[in-house]
């Protein structure tokens, strides 16, 4: 008899320590809402509200669950309309979790939240109807947040989705309108993420390795592409597009590198690869179907390409250290190739007008070329091979715009 007190003397004195000071308050109304909580460990918090207006008595079929082991850590969730569904996920101490769908008739969202580590922050909203948002965090002081709106009723909605994976890594996600996609992967410590897109069928990729990085991709308009890689410690990246259908790649692979590239226009292109270190390169481009790519590889590199007007192409290619390019062009349909292997070499192109052509190739150290082409149709061959060359051309004359 004596055991068996004992045995559940124990047994609640478990049940103590698995549930001591936990707070849960759920509140559904509507018809067919179901919540689920489950809390092992000392005071964490939940909070579930489901409600809605497409039906007299509130909410119609919310699901929503929160289960939280560890302690200190806080779920809210409130759900306003019907068919929506939220979960959230915490294992640790110190984390918060909030998760917000619509304003009273919302339908058809999807939310999901996992926080594995110590003091990790995650704050989600979607408004209007079937979007879905996603956010996994494995670490200690990580932050996302995820802000989706389709601003049409009964529109097919948006996605989000980030993982984070280390410490004091942060993490932005802004879409408004339909059928946009935003995902984010960071993998290290220190980085940063933003994200933002407003317009339809948008599509934006960050990728991040290492520690200290930073992106930043804006879009405006619809059909747009966005990707960004980054491998290393201490790189950053920026993408701005604001149009339709322009695309912006963005690799680079080492230790302090730059890229920022601009488009405002229609089915623009611009490509940015960069090995090495203490690469720069600047890509802008304003008007309709421009291309640019520049590749660097070597250390201590940097690229400038401007295009205003339409169908333009350059191409700029750097394999060394301390290079040097330039390239600009205002008109339409001028071409640029730029080609330099070795150290300290220099190129300008400047061309002005319409279906002008300029190629150059520097390989070596310490060479130096200009050209500028001022007027249509012009073309101009530049190649310098060995230490200290130096070209300079000039042409003039023809149809400017």
């Amino acid at each position: 008899m004596k055991k068996v007190i004992l045995s559940v003397a124990m047994l609640c004195a478990t049940g103590m320590l698995f549930a001591q000071s936990n707070t849960s308050n759920i509140n559904s109304l509507g018809v067919t809402n179901a919540a689920g909580v489950l809390q092992v460990g000392y005071a964490n918090d939940s909070d579930i509200d489901q409600d809605g207006q497409m039906n007299a008595l509130g909410g119609v079929s919310n699901l929503a669950g929160v289960l939280q082991l560890g302690s200190m850590n806080s779920a809210t969730i409130n759900q306003q309309g019907d068919r929506n569904d939220a979960f959230s996920t915490q294992f640790g101490s110190g984390n918060t979790s909030t998760q917000s769908q619509g304003v009273g008739h919302a339908e058809d969202n999807f939310q999901f939240a996992l926080q594995i580590g110590n003091n990790n922050s995650s704050d989600q909203v979607q408004r209007w109807d079937n979007n879905i948002g996603i956010i996994e965090q494995h670490g200690d002081n990580n932050m996302s947040t995820q802000d989706q709106r389709t601003l049409t009723n009964g529109a097919v909605g948006s996605y989000a989705f980030n993982i984070q994976s280390g410490d004091w890594n942060e993490n932005q996600q802004i879409q408004r309108g339909e059928e946009n996609s935003a995902r984010s992967f960071q993998y290290g410590n220190m980085n940063y993420s933003n994200q933002e897109q407003y317009g339809n069928d948008n599509i934006s990729y960050t990728r991040q390795v290492g520690d200290d990085n930073r992106s930043f991709a804006v879009q405006t308009g619809n059909g747009n592409d966005q990707n960004t890689f980054q491998n290393g410690d201490d790189n950053y990246a920026y993408s701005h597009q604001i149009g339709d259908d322009n695309n912006s790649d963005t690799d680079q692979i080492g230790d302090d590198n730059y890229s920022a590239t601009v488009q405002l226009g229609d089915d623009n292109k611009s490509k940015v690869f960069q090995r090495g270190d203490d690469n720069g390169a600047y890509s802008f481009q304003f008007g309709n179907d421009n291309d640019a790519l520049t590749t660097q590889r070597g250390d201590n590199n940097g690229s400038a390409t401007l295009q205003d007007g339409d169908d333009n192409l350059a191409r700029t290619r750097q394999y060394g250290d301390d290079n040097l390019s330039g390239t600009l062009q205002f008109g339409d349909g001028n071409k640029s190739w730029t080609k330099q292997d070795g150290t300290s070499n220099l190129s300008g192109t400047l061309q002005i007008g319409l279906d002008n052509r300029a190629n150059t190739n520097q390989e070596g150290t310490g060479n130096m070329h200009g050209t500028l082409q001022y007027g249509s149709n012009h073309s101009s061959i530049v190649n310098q091979i060995g230490n200290g060359n130096m070209a300079a051309v000039g042409q003039f004359g023809g149809v400017t715009f």
